[in-house]
Parts: structure tokens; sequence; C-alpha cells
């Protein structure tokens, strides 16, 4: 696999615009430190360590106050890095999880304990492996409240869902979101 790439800019400029109090970055990874939080073996890119705590520097240098860590595919479905960060500053973080289909109900009611708050699904064929549509949807009528996030790219294969909509509590397959 090749080297370890940054994937992020370690010399931020000042910000022009000041960002209002209660200022949130909606999506952002942290990466490692690897040694600490090891990547998946089945990863298709290897990201040099992004941690925590160069994330809350970031954070502090652009006078965000919140945020909503997306889990990385390059940690796989083992989401103690993106818990590590939320457990560090409780009440200002969240989480969006990588899991498999096929999670157990515990699991997710522990992630939700540690502060996550949703799902994600990736469909980028730079991403590597895909969950089957199908078993996303089935995963999705257990999620009980919570979020499922898909990130596709059009060209990644295969056909898209069908646009039914489900019973009321289940999920709209077009949309992705419970329908009232």
């Amino acid at each position: 696999m090749a080297e370890p790439q940054l994937s992020y800019n370690p010399n931020p400029t000042e910000p022009k615009l000041k960002l209002p109090d209660g200022a949130c970055d909606a999506h952002f990874h942290v990466f490692g430190p690897q040694a600490q939080f090891a990547f998946a073996e089945n990863r298709t890119y290897t990201p040099a360590d992004a941690p925590k705590e160069k994330l809350f520097d970031l954070h502090d240098f652009l006078l965000i106050e919140r945020g909503v860590v997306v889990q990385s595919s390059a940690h796989g479905f083992d989401n103690a890095a993106a818990a590590d960060l939320i457990a560090a500053k409780p009440g200002s973080y969240v989480g969006v999880a990588l899991l498999p289909p096929n999670v157990e109900v515990a699991e997710m009611k522990r992630l939700h304990e540690q502060g996550f708050r949703g799902v994600r699904f990736n469909y980028m064929k730079h991403l590597g492996i895909t969950v089957p549509i199908d078993d996303v949807m089935r995963l999705a009528t257990r999620l009980a409240g919570r979020r499922i996030t898909v990130v596709a790219e059009t060209s990644a294969g295969g056909p898209a869902p069908s646009a039914t909509a489900g019973r009321p509590g289940e999920p709209d397959r077009k949309s992705g979101s419970a329908r009232p």
C-alpha cells in the first residue's frame, strides 16, 4: 500500500470569516494515531495520522465549537478512534458509525451511549467493498430513530434501489429518511 497521505492542512491561515457562536463542523474524520487505533487490513488507502488533538487544535483556531465525526473506511468497522474523540469532549461532538448490516441491536445501543447518532454506508468505488442496498434497508428498520447516511456515486455499479416507500416508521427507499 502507498505511503500514508496527509488528509488535512497542517498550516491553516487565519479565516477571513468569523464563524458565529456555536459553529459546527458537520462532517470530518479522525485517523489514528495508528499505534493506538489500527487501520483496517482491507482499507483502500492509508491516511497519515490525524488524531483528535490535531482536530481540536484546528477547531479552536477556526472557532468551531461542535462537530460530527464520521467514521472513516480506513478504520473499517472499528469505531474506537471516533468514540475516543467523542469521549474527550462530551456534549460537543457526536458521531456517525460505520457498521456491518448484521450489527446486533446491543452494539447499536452501546454506540449510541458513546455518542453515535447515525450509521454510514459507502458506495464509492475508491472506498472499496459495499454492502448490498437491500441489507442496508433491512438494517434501517432496526435503527429506532437513528439516521443512515449513504455515500454514493452513480457510477458505483448496480441498479439504484427502487423508489417504493415503506410503511410509517420505515425508511423511504428513495430518500432514505423515515416515513412519518
